[in-house]
């Protein structure tokens, strides 16, 4: 094992501190670069609390089970709040924001397709990068994949690579998690534009919002349209006995023999029994509705989405700082380095 004191190192690292210095201003120069080629993003969020419908474990076990990160209540949905993040992350909820229409800070209208095909930059290096991809497609001869037609709908089932890729470049800028602690839907969406940042919050909160309640009534919503459907039938049926029942009397107002009495009767009794059919199909139909408006949640906004007024991002202080910790670090491994094969040279 080859050793040598702290003062040996702390000696050779004085000895190399202009080189050390050197290196540091370098890596600033670096780091400078970096930030300000990184182009400025702006981050809007909106917080959601939805409203609690299942039933669990109450009072102070259930809120020591949150605090925990524990869900212990006994809802039979499918889908519950810790899916959201899954939901809208999905191709199909991506797909249907890039259709969006946003407004840009200069007031430009486009959908939000547009705006991340055409509208937002990329370092530098980015430009490079594509440009060895192409002279790779060219060597192969690949076939070059084609642009994403902002005209024509994305088919969330198959897309092409640079379809994938937008849908991937869009589903990066969107972010939702939920807080356990406090049961919080939290959305943040980062775009170029503040004021697209702050139009899509918007719109990606309202289209999880119709989600879960498409979800959360799918079922008894399916059961109002069956009675209101039956409803519409039954009181078809009491029209046309009623109308019946009016023509015969008028045809036959003057008439006394049994059997047109009987016919009449008969008519009545017609009438009355589609008005009884109808009005329980009607009552069917109304608790359905009600059944609908029970199981629709509500969303209580605790935060609002405003148009940012400063970046979040590039950090350009974060960037400089961790060029200029690389640069130390790598100075000083490579004193040490250098340190210990010399000591086992000797």
């Amino acid at each position: 094992m080859y050793e040598f004191s702290l003062k040996t190192f702390y000696n050779a690292i004085m000895a190399s501190k202009l080189r050390i210095a050197t290196h540091c201003g370098i890596a600033i120069v670096i780091g400078l670069v970096i930030a300000f080629s990184i182009p400025k993003e702006y981050s809007a969020d909106k917080m959601l609390a939805p409203e609690q419908q299942q039933e669990g474990i109450s009072g102070g076990l259930g809120s020591l089970a949150n605090m925990a990160g524990l869900n212990l209540s006994n809802s039979t949905d499918a889908i519950v709040p810790d899916l959201y993040p899954s939901v809208v992350e999905s191709n199909d909820f991506i797909v249907n924001l890039l259709y969006t229409d946003v407004i840009t800070l200069e007031g430009d209208t486009m959908t939000y397709l547009t705006y991340l095909c055409e509208h937002t930059d990329s370092p530098w290096w980015s430009a490079i990068g594509k440009g060895i991809g192409k002279v790779i497609s060219a060597i192969t001869a690949s076939d070059e994949e084609p642009a994403v037609n902002s005209s024509a709908r994305i088919d969330p089932t198959k897309m092409s690579k640079n379809e994938d890729d937008i849908v991937g470049f869009a589903r990066s800028n969107i972010s939702c998690s939920i807080s356990q602690l406090n049961n919080t839907i939290n959305i943040t969406v980062r775009a170029q534009d503040p004021v697209v940042a702050k139009i899509m919050a918007d719109v990606v909160t309202d289209n999880l919002q119709d989600f879960i309640i498409l979800y959360r009534t799918s079922k008894v919503r399916g059961d109002y349209e069956y009675y209101k459907t039956i409803a519409e039938t039954a009181y078809q049926k009491y029209l046309n006995a009623e109308k019946q029942y009016a023509q015969f009397c008028d045809s036959h107002s003057n008439a006394t023999k049994q059997t047109y009495l009987s016919e009449r009767d008969r008519l009545a009794n017609d009438v009355q029994i589609t008005l009884m059919s109808y009005t329980q199909m009607k009552q069917q139909e109304q608790m359905a509705e009600a059944k609908v408006r029970e199981r629709t949640p509500a969303f209580t906004v605790i935060k609002q989405a405003s148009v940012p007024n400063r970046h979040s991002s590039p950090r350009k202080v974060l960037i400089l700082a961790g060029m200029l910790f690389l640069a130390l670090s790598a100075s000083i491994m490579h004193i040490y380095i250098r340190l210990l094969l010399s000591k086992k040279e000797e």
